[in-house]
């Protein structure tokens, strides 16, 4: 039967955690801590099959323990309240995470996925996570995974994104591009307040890497690289004051 560890500082958290496991697994193993010390000595003790952890702890975040690890041989869900850096540096690094309180059948789903997930998270997806949260914000990385690779590139370095259907290519400053079988839309909400603004239906933009407006044919955004990026009538004020804003 699989092992769990539930750290999180709520009592009543942990007692319904623990019900919903020993629910859907009944004879499961499960253990639990209350904050960043007790799990810390959970966890240099016990090597769980899954990790439930609370992002905000009593005594610091999640990252202050997970960085104490040498490794991490578990799979790890999380469950937080809403903290937008502690979440953007789980979503940065490819990692799910379930918000508070927590609905029984994603619960459930969440922990099956983990259990019979045959690919492993990264030792590189941990420590770039934990790296996410305390890095300034143009130097955090987005992990980008295609089927045969894994990129992670500052946000500084990310020039635009395209759309294509269900597709996202990534244009980096190096000419670089990266094609990601996910919609632009995950990466609009993901870099929103970022510097990334949609300036298109086809087109997000590191405002950043603009290197002007051209206002002929409607308006287009001519890149650092060179591209050429058309704005939408609609867009086109938000852009014109996001340039601004950046001149100032």
């Amino acid at each position: 039967m699989p092992t769990f560890a539930i750290i999180d500082d709520d009592s009543a958290s942990r007692n319904v955690l623990q019900s919903l496991l020993c629910s859907q697994y009944p004879g499961a193993q499960v253990f639990s801590a209350d904050g960043v010390q007790s799990g810390l000595q959970l966890l240099k003790n016990l090597v769980p099959d899954v990790a439930i952890l609370d992002v905000e702890l009593a005594d610091g975040l999640i990252f202050d323990l997970l960085k104490q690890l040498p490794t991490i041989p578990f799979k790890l869900i999380f469950v937080s309240g809403f903290n937008k850096y502690a979440l953007d540096a789980i979503k940065f690094s490819a990692f799910d995470y379930l918000l508070k309180p927590v609905v029984p059948a994603e619960f459930s789903a969440a922990v099956s996925k983990a259990l019979i997930s045959s690919a492993g998270q990264s030792e590189e997806s941990y420590r770039l996570m934990v790296n996410n949260f305390s890095a300034d914000k143009h130097e955090k990385k987005l992990m980008l995974r295609t089927a045969d690779s894994v990129f992670v590139p500052t946000l500084s370095s990310i020039v635009r994104c395209e759309a294509d259907w269900s597709y996202t290519t990534f244009f980096l400053h190096d000419k670089k591009k990266i094609l990601i079988t996910k919609a632009i839309k995950e990466y609009e909400e993901l870099l929103s307040g970022y510097g990334f603004i949609r300036v298109h239906q086809s087109h997000l933009v590191n405002i950043d890497c603009v290197d002007h407006f051209d206002k002929r044919d409607g308006g287009s955004l001519v890149m650092v690289d060179g591209s050429t990026v058309p704005v939408a009538s609609r867009k086109r004020q938000q852009v014109l004051n996001e340039l601004a804003n950046i001149s100032l």
